[in-house]
């Protein structure tokens, strides 16, 4: 698609680029599953929440779970 040899590197790059972001976004998605079967008896899921962290490729964007403890504990077994 591309007329030179320029163009081609970036729209590989860029390809690349977003590979790594996917890549990412799956890794730390799974890892948040991961960690709810670690979780304490008392800990329950509130909701998911996305949170974006900038990389060298870029910006990734997931979805992580929001636990709560009691009436007051909440964390985020990602973080």
């Amino acid at each position: 698609k591309s007329g030179s040899l320029f163009e081609a590197e970036q729209i590989i790059l860029k390809g690349v680029l977003e590979l790594g972001q996917a890549i990412m976004q799956n890794f730390l998605e799974s890892l948040d599953r991961n960690l709810k079967s670690q979780t304490q008896a008392n800990y329950q899921v509130i909701n998911k929440q996305p949170r974006t962290l900038n990389f060298i490729f870029g910006p990734v964007t997931f979805r992580r779970r929001y636990y709560q403890a009691g009436t007051k504990k909440r964390e985020f077994y990602l973080d």
